[in-house]
């Protein structure tokens, strides 16, 4: 045999020795490579997990951040609603005020007019014949209800006639009392009824002297007519 053939048998006998070692190397480095893999993968993961964890955190801060901004947007438009309904309402009940002021102000006028015409009025309805008539009458019914005395004085105003005296006769027959008629020069309009100490006054005096009834009586005629 010769050195070359010599030397091919014992590196095919060597062979076989060698190949678990070789085969092992390989496995050992496959294994790396599917470690290191891993490993990346699993960085890889905590790196996009963390990533998310930190975009998911900053859109909480931005939500809360927006939520409180629009919190405090609600809150200022709240409160300047409320000031502006608290500026309303101020506006509003001075407004009421004035017109309860000017409406006051113009019903004491009207009053103050009236209880200043109304002597004058009195006098002028004395001169009216189917005024006056009814105005004795009324006198008379009065102090049918309240005379006690069977005599009674009645002093009339001039102007006064048979008829109202008639009324006044009228009147003192459903008491069975008499009557004796005089007449009073300083009496502008109206009469007076006396009987045992007791006077009915029907003159304008007399029918204005409560100023409380007066006015309440003008100011329902004033509603009636319209008046503010």
């Amino acid at each position: 045999m010769t050195p070359r053939a010599r030397s091919r048998a014992v590196s095919s006998h060597a062979a076989p020795a060698d190949a678990p070692a070789i085969a092992g190397a390989g496995v050992t480095g496959l294994q790396a490579r599917t470690l290191l893999d891993r490993v990346r993968a699993t960085a890889a993961e905590a790196i996009a997990a963390a990533e998310w964890d930190c975009d998911a955190q900053v859109e909480a801060l931005r939500r809360g951040a927006r939520t409180a901004a629009h919190a405090q947007v609600r809150a200022a438009a709240r409160a300047k609603r409320e000031r502006v309904a608290e500026r309303c309402r101020k506006a509003l009940a001075e407004a009421e005020t004035r017109e309860r002021t000017s409406a006051f102000e113009l019903e004491r006028g009207l009053l103050d007019r009236a209880l200043a015409a109304l002597p004058a009025a009195l006098e002028s309805r004395w001169q009216d014949a189917a005024a006056r008539r009814r105005w004795c009458a009324a006198a008379a019914a009065t102090a049918a209800r309240s005379l006690v005395a069977a005599e009674w004085v009645a002093s009339l105003a001039p102007a006064a006639t048979d008829d109202d005296l008639a009324a006044v006769r009228d009147a003192a027959s459903t008491r069975e009392a008499s009557v004796h008629f005089e007449t009073d020069a300083a009496l502008r309009a109206g009469l007076r009824l006396s009987a045992g100490g007791v006077t009915v006054d029907a003159t304008p005096g007399g029918l204005l002297a409560d100023r409380a009834i007066v006015e309440s009586l003008l100011l329902a005629e004033l509603s009636l007519r319209g008046a503010p």
